[in-house]
């Protein structure tokens, strides 16, 4: 049977390449996670500061773009795992990306969690200056682990951006993961 400390979840879709799984806490200490956290991945991760953590949590190795206001590094129990997560709530459309080396011919997987409140709201993803996702109105969400399979490139650089726009609250993402697929 279940514990009562905390209910748990998980979900695979097998849509256009996308998984998520779930995890909702009863309190603030506890933790469930199906895949480690991004430092855990260690040299696979193609992304620098995925977690941003770097320098005490910040936006370092990413590069900022549209409308910055209401973007922010937060701490403590906001973050997903480790000490920080960053936080968008920007009426319109706030990008962060970063141009990682790539091999032509090869798919890569792009991992994130996201944590979601309020509407109106509009996340958006990019691989390679193609849009992989629109997601729109997306509801209140404990953390949730998005994954995007089989991305391919041709070039030997290759920019992932996300776009981020929230009206009444804020996404919240952590541990973004890059690797091969």
């Amino acid at each position: 049977m279940f514990r009562t400390s905390w209910v748990f979840s998980a979900l695979y879709l097998a849509v256009s390449g996308l998984s998520f799984a779930e995890e909702k806490k009863a309190d603030s200490y506890t933790r469930i996670d199906l895949h480690p956290d991004c430092v855990a991945i260690g040299s696979t991760n193609l992304l620098t500061n995925c977690g941003f953590e770097d320098n005490g949590g910040t936006f370092d190795g990413w590069v900022r773009s549209g409308n910055p206001t209401q973007t922010m590094i937060v701490s403590g129990k906001s973050a997903h795992s480790g000490s920080f997560a960053a936080s968008f709530g920007p009426p319109t459309l706030g990008f962060i990306a970063q141009t990682v080396p790539t091999t032509p011919g090869a798919n890569y997987r792009l991992s994130f969690w996201l944590k979601s409140t309020g509407q109106p709201n509009r996340m958006q993803i990019f691989w390679d200056t193609v849009m992989q996702a629109d997601l729109q109105n997306v509801g209140d969400t404990a953390y949730t682990q998005f994954t995007y399979e089989n991305l391919p490139t041709g070039q030997t650089m290759t920019e992932m951006k996300l776009g981020f726009s929230n009206v009444l609250g804020a996404f919240l993402i952590d541990d973004v993961v890059l690797e091969l697929n």
